[in-house]
Parts: C-alpha cells; structure tokens; sequence
C-alpha cells in the first residue's frame, strides 16, 4: 500500500515538472486513433437511436392523429344524429297531435340553378306523394310545398323561393289576409294586405287554409316590418321565417 502511495506521489511529481510528458504524448499518439475510432463509433449509434427514436415518435403521433379524427368524425355523425332524431320527434308529435298523416323525409339534394330554392326529398309516389303537398319542419313550421314528384324522391320548392305564394293571415283580432311571397330566395313578403287591417310587428303569420292540400295555422313567420302607402291600395308587411330554410336536413309532408 505504502508503495502504491510513493508511486503515485513520484508520477504526479514528474508529470508536473515535464519529464513524463514525452511519454504522455506518445502514449496520446498512440491511442489517438482508437479514440477517434470509438468517437465516430459512438456518434453512429447514437445517430441510428435518435433516427429510430424520431421514426417511432412520427409512427405514433400519427395514429394518436388517426384516432383525434376517427372520433371527431364519430362526434359529428352522432351528433347529426342526435339532431335529425331531436327535429323528428318535434314533427311527429306535432303532425300526431292535429291528426296530419304524414311522410317522414330526408334532403338529399339541391338544384344547381342559381337563385332557385329546389330542393330534392327522399320521398315520391311510392310513398303517397303528390304535387302540392305542404312540407313542415319541427313543429307545424311550413318551409315549402312539393312541385314535382316521382317514384321514389320528389322536388320541393322553399317558401322563399320567387315561384312561391300562399295564402296566409295574421293572427290579430281581425284575421288580416293577405299573400305570402317568397323574394328571390332570400326572404318573405306579406302582399294584398288590406288597408283597413291594423297589423303589427311581431305578431305571427299563417297559413290562411285556402289553398288545396295546405291546412289552416301552419307557422309561416313574424312580422318584421310594414310598408303602408295611404295612396297605395294594400299594405306590405316584411315576414321573418322562424328556421334558417337553406339548412334544413329532415322534413316531413302532410299528406292529408
């Protein structure tokens, strides 16, 4: 052990004052090489780690990707789901409760013309059918009547749409008669409109039930505004639909 001590004590002594450092350097010299070999050596593997590692990391984040869409497409169906089952119900206790017997329907399509708001339903003739038919949403709104029908899917037109007028009143003391037009897709007006009706905004327009196949007290909106000329021989009124039409997905139609 002594020994040990002194060889220890005599290397650090001539180490400090230079003797050894020809030895050192040979010895340096010698081992350069392998210390370059071991170097390299060790950058490869750790290279070849960290590129297993990144392609590992990559393979994973996307399946956890995978996954996020996978269950952000289930949500959405779900939920569409869940809204078109909601709408549903709201139209079947409505049509059950007046005694409407009616055909559930799907949107499937829509016409590409510009400024015509057609509308494709999965329901035709096989399913009772007919040109004329009022379509309802939710419960007891009138969003449009069927225009054509085939075999097996129909054509509905918007109550917004330019070809559209029915017969309607509003719900004040007097009955206020008039017709509602649809302008250009894009809103509702009350017209014919007798001068002698006092009408208000606000208060709710209907189907008047005068027209073949539409009943009476089908929500067709509120009044907005009114236009009323003293030269003029009717009066105007500007009508609010309760439902934004062009996003409708389930309907039903009265068939009698």
């Amino acid at each position: 052990m002594l020994l040990i001590l002194v060889a220890t004590v005599l290397l650090v002594f001539l180490h400090s004052v230079g003797i050894l450092r020809p030895v050192e350097n040979a010895i340096f010299y010698v081992l350069r090489p392998i210390e370059k070999i071991t170097y390299n050596a060790g950058l490869r593997f750790f290279a070849s780690e960290n590129i297993k590692s990144a392609v590992e990391l990559g393979r994973n984040n996307q399946e956890l990707q995978n996954q996020l869409s996978n269950a952000l497409i289930e949500n959405a169906r779900l939920h569409s789901l869940m809204t078109k089952s909601e709408v549903l119900q709201q139209e079947v206790e409505y049509l059950k409760t007046n005694n409407y017997e009616f055909q559930a329907a799907q949107i499937i399509g829509k016409s590409p013309h510009p400024g015509t708001q057609l509308y494709i339903l999965d329901r035709g003739t096989n399913d009772g059918i007919a040109v004329g038919m009022p379509v309802v949403y939710k419960e007891g709104i009138l969003v449009g009547k069927i225009v054509e029908a085939s075999e097996n899917d129909s054509n509905m037109i918007l109550i917004t749409d330019s070809n559209s007028s029915i017969g309607a009143y509003v719900q004040n003391s007097t009955n206020s008669p008039g017709v509602v037009v649809g302008k250009l897709g894009l809103s509702l007006e009350m017209q014919l409109i007798p001068q002698s009706e006092e009408i208000l905004t606000d208060q709710i327009v209907v189907s008047s039930g005068i027209e073949e196949n539409i009943p009476e007290g089908l929500v067709i909106g509120q009044v907005s505004s009114i236009s009323n000329q003293t030269e003029e021989l009717f009066q105007t009124a500007s009508i609010q639909p309760p439902v934004t039409l062009d996003r409708l997905q389930i309907v039903s139609i009265i068939i009698r």
